[in-house]
């Protein structure tokens, strides 16, 4: 889900398809409009760029009208990707179920080989020479 702010809509994302009752939209959007509210209340909400701060009563639409995802875990993938592919209007690409799967190795090579990962050298991790960092003095120095 997409908040929208100086359109003033709520653009869903949802890699289940268009599902036409949605109870946790309205939960959540209620959740915001209260937040909202309590910030007002505090006078914590100073000028901002949004249409109002009615979230509730903004419009949903549905960016995503067919169902792309046929398992039951990769939503949080599909999510990464939106995020990834959202040009604030649309997916600048569709995706699939099967790009997900090649998604999902590559998702998990990266948090693995990630520089802040601080599983690298406990046990069971092998190191190898490719994945040294190099700065881009020594690389420099190497040619």
């Amino acid at each position: 889900m997409v908040i929208n702010g100086a359109k003033g809509v709520i653009q869903i994302l949802d890699s289940k398809g268009t599902v036409t009752r949605r109870p946790q939209v309205q939960q959540l959007l209620q959740g915001l409009q209260n937040r909202i509210k309590r910030l007002a209340d505090l006078h914590l909400i100073g000028k901002h760029r949004w249409r109002d701060t009615q979230v509730k009563e903004w419009r949903l639409i549905e960016c995503v009208n067919e169902k792309i995802q046929i398992d039951n875990s990769s939503c949080g993938l599909f999510t990464l990707k939106f995020m990834e592919l959202w040009t604030g209007n649309k997916l600048s690409s569709m995706i699939t179920q099967k790009d997900m799967t090649n998604f999902r190795l590559k998702l998990a090579v990266t948090l693995v080989n990630y520089p802040w990962n601080k599983v690298k050298g406990s046990p069971g991790w092998k190191y190898s020479d490719v994945e040294e960092n190099y700065t881009p003095e020594e690389n420099e120095k190497k040619k």
